[in-house]
């Protein structure tokens, strides 16, 4: 289904809130076993053109206990490189008007926790997921959205 979400240029960088959870299939096996309660976590992403794929701090999911399918190794504009594991999580981007786009499977990367330092993001939406839509970015006005 087509949509669109706008969202802020914020320090000079464009962020969106996103929702994280366990990908679909690991949704049913938390709903289903005691206490039948999905994780979840709402942070902030920079939206990354220059990103392959998506990054996470690993402190925001470490204690949900998911397998972790792959070691990777990262380098990043904040520091060289970063060892961290692959998971795959269900990625719902929002926007202030109550739009979101909804990726039930994608296979994000971790960085160690405090990775990002200072900044007022815990994420990266890199071009795993970008490519699937126009990004527009008009600086004067300070303005982002995302077309699909």
């Amino acid at each position: 289904m087509p949509g669109r979400l706008s969202f802020q240029v914020v320090q000079d960088r464009p962020l969106i809130e996103v929702e994280v959870k366990p990908s679909l299939a690991f949704q049913q096996v938390f709903a289903s076993n005691a206490p039948h309660l999905v994780p979840f976590t709402k942070q902030l992403f920079l939206v990354d053109t220059g990103a392959t794929f998506c990054l996470i701090d690993e402190g925001l999911v470490a204690n949900w206990r998911l397998p972790k399918n792959n070691p990777v190794i990262v380098g990043s504009g904040t520091q060289i490189s970063a060892a961290g594991w692959r998971y795959d999580l269900s990625l719902k981007l929002r926007d202030s008007q109550g739009g979101s786009w909804i990726h039930n499977l994608v296979p994000v990367a971790t960085v160690k926790s405090g990775h990002f330092g200072a900044e007022v993001f815990t994420g990266i939406i890199g071009m795993d997921i970008l490519k699937q839509a126009v990004f527009n970015l008009d600086g004067p006005s300070g303005s982002c959205s995302l077309t699909w």
